[in-house]
């Protein structure tokens, strides 16, 4: 027993398993974020920034008659620059997001 005790002190010391509790990832996320994995975004949102993307891409080809045409794409590029900004690809978001300004200040001078 006394051999376990001093085993499991020692331990205690040098593997974050023993003392934030084994397999307990959320005490582990806490205690070393540092030795987290980084993982890519969700899927969902990169089925989102291509599908913004696509619907940005489409509105640019079609004819910019109207306002509303103006708007519809002023909004297309709002959208693509959010999920660009949750992506973290800053560039990206505010790109999207001045050209948004932009048809927006078209749509209010027609």
């Amino acid at each position: 027993e006394e051999a376990r005790t001093e085993l499991l002190s020692t331990r205690c010391f040098t593997d974050p398993e023993v003392w934030a509790g084994k397999g307990n990832a959320d005490a582990l996320e806490r205690q070393f974020p540092e030795l987290l994995v980084k993982r890519g975004p969700p899927p969902e949102l990169l089925r989102g920034h291509a599908a913004a993307r696509a619907r940005v891409q489409e509105l640019m080809q079609g004819p910019a008659i109207g306002p509303e045409a103006a708007l519809d794409r002023g909004h297309a590029c709002a959208q693509l620059g959010q999920i660009a900004a949750q992506l973290e690809d800053h560039e990206e978001a505010q790109r999207a997001c001045l050209e948004a300004l932009q048809h927006v200040e078209v749509a209010r001078s027609m």
